[in-house]
Formats: structure tokens, sequence, C-alpha cells
């Protein structure tokens, strides 16, 4: 993109030229004083997006490290429970079987009668 200062150079006396001349050269340094303040914006701006991605991928690795501890502690519930349902269905189990001996050795009829 190419600039053409606002004042015309082809201006019919010396005081003109340079009165030209100055223009041009504060043009030149306003744009260029508006240049260096869009960049540091720009450079604001790049720091701040880094640093929000920093907190999203501090809180992203928190999340899954919570989200693992929840899992392990679910399975961990899991197989306690499991563990506890296996107890005391052996449990019951071997009650029901020394029930059924306590039963038949109480009742001798009950034995005659399968004779």
């Amino acid at each position: 993109m190419t600039m053409a200062p606002k004042s015309d150079k082809h201006g019919t006396g010396n005081g003109t030229e340079e009165s030209a001349d100055e223009a041009d050269l504060q043009e030149i340094a306003s744009v260029n004083t508006s240049l260096d303040e869009l960049s540091n914006m720009l450079d604001e701006m790049e720091n701040n997006t880094d640093n929000i991605m920093a907190q999203l991928r501090e809180l992203l690795q928190s999340n899954r490290e919570i989200r693992a501890e929840f899992k392990n502690m679910d399975q961990t519930t899991s197989q306690s429970q499991n563990s506890e349902q296996t107890n005391n269905n052996s449990n019951q189990t071997s009650q029901g079987s020394s029930n059924t001996t306590i039963t038949e050795a109480n009742n001798p009829d009950e034995e005659m009668k399968d004779c």
C-alpha cells in the first residue's frame, strides 16, 4: 500500500515546498506513532491471550485429574461393594446349608418319610 502525502509538492515558491515537506514529515511521524500504539496494543492482547490459554490449560488438567480421582473412587467403591456382596452371598450359602443340617437333625421324622 502506498501512501501519498496530503500536501502537494509542486508548489511555486520555496516556502511552500518547505512547509509541504514539514507537513509530510509530521504526517509520517503521526502514522508511525499510531502504528507503534497499535503494535503495543496487539502485543498486550497477545500476552493476555497467552495468559488465558495457560489458565485454561491448567483448568483442563485440573479437571482431568479430578475426573480420574472420581473414576478411581467409583471403581474402588464398586469393587468394595462387589466384594461385600460376594461375602454376603457366601455367608448366606454357608448359613443356609448349616440351617438345613440343623433342621434335619432336629426333625428325625422328616428323615423317616424319605425312606
